[in-house]
């Protein structure tokens, strides 16, 4: 399966337009965060399912209405053919099955969530409740290992650092899209994201795709 995978995108739409020219077939597109309501534009455009966390924007932005969850909880994370509960989602994408339950210890079903796709499982989250104890700005690798590991998931996507990264850890791909609104570097790095291809028993083939 092709999946699309962006984070941080802020409200640009042109930008998410500029991604979705470079990327037009993917099968499931996944944003770690920041904005949510991008997500639901995103899909919108791309006609895709798009499976969505929020990051420290969307919870000052949306917090209120987090709370209690239902059916704003439902357009916000998963819209389009795919239902959503806040304990287990299951979404048909022809003769293919995509699970997701929440990720325990965090907001369920927003802020962190595991999704299983051709035999991986997916820990997708924003990053910022995964800080490092020295620079609380840094995603920490080891605390996002740890909960993969709690999840049993071999991937890892997270984004908030607007730093495109692609790692291995404990056997534990972590993976962070950058951003194609403000990356960083700022002034060095190129806006960008990435496309992750799974097939079951192999690992991830991602590519890096820079739009400047």
């Amino acid at each position: 399966m092709k999946i699309g995978i962006i984070s941080d995108t802020h409200g640009s739409e042109v930008m998410m337009q500029v991604v979705l020219t470079r990327c037009p077939d993917a099968a499931l597109w996944l944003h770690a965060g920041d904005t949510m309501a991008d997500a639901i534009y995103f899909e919108k455009l791309s006609k895709t399912p798009v499976v969505c966390v929020a990051g420290n924007v969307d919870m000052k932005s949306f917090g209120q209405l987090f709370q209690g969850g239902g059916g704003f909880v439902e357009k916000m994370l998963l819209s389009g053919n795919i239902t959503l509960s806040l304990q287990r989602v299951t979404a048909s994408m022809g003769t293919k099955k995509a699970v997701v339950t929440s990720a325990g210890t965090l907001t369920a079903g927003l802020e962190a969530i595991a999704l299983t796709v051709e035999g991986h499982t997916i820990f997708l989250t924003h990053g910022h409740k995964f800080p490092s104890d020295k620079n609380k700005s840094v995603v920490s690798h080891t605390k996002l290992v740890k909960a993969a590991q709690d999840l049993k998931a071999d991937i890892v996507v997270h984004g908030h650092t607007h730093i495109e990264r692609i790692a291995e850890r404990d056997g534990i791909t972590i993976i962070c899209p950058g951003s194609p609104a403000r990356p960083k570097p700022v002034g060095e790095a190129a806006p960008s994201f990435m496309v992750m291809s799974l097939v079951p028993g192999a690992k991830p083939k991602i590519d890096v795709i820079h739009l400047k």
